[in-house]
């Protein structure tokens, strides 16, 4: 069986990220030994906005909005148990910066970690914990998604 997890910060909200991650969810959710989870770091609404396959389950880590950069060690902490309870093979960052945590819940489960970046690469939005993380996925990540 294959396990995807898709890590992101909020699978409910209504952004176009979010469409791309449930449209590509909800097609391997109907493919044979394929399990499809999302995790986010958090959830500000009780569904997703955009219809999500029954088959796919969604998970939040936290109740409320959380500064990434300072609950970075919970942020990983919590992703790694996450990721080995649900016995996940492939990990998809629907946004680089994530990449942050997972390259250190991932690795060392060898699990497959695929970075996605939606900007071009001097692109940071004023957050130099990004460049960190691209630099991260550049040297550990199975893969980068442009």
């Amino acid at each position: 069986m294959k396990n995807i997890c898709f890590f992101c910060g909020d699978i409910t909200q209504c952004g176009g990220t979010e469409r791309i991650s449930i449209l590509l969810a909800n097609e391997w959710a109907k493919q044979a030994g394929v399990k499809v989870v999302f995790c986010s770091l958090t959830e500000s609404n009780s569904e997703p906005y955009f219809d999500l396959d029954s088959r796919v389950r969604h998970f939040r880590m936290f109740k409320r909005n959380i500064p990434f950069k300072l609950f970075l060690l919970p942020i990983i902490f919590k992703l790694f148990l996450f990721l080995r309870r649900e016995k996940i093979s492939i990990l998809i960052d629907v946004d680089v910066i994530l990449s942050a945590a997972s390259v250190f819940a991932a690795l060392p489960l060898g699990v497959k970690w695929i970075s996605w970046e939606h900007f071009h690469f001097h692109e940071n939005l004023g957050c130099r914990l990004r460049d960190y993380a691209r630099k991260l996925a550049k040297r550990f990540a199975s893969a980068i998604v442009v």
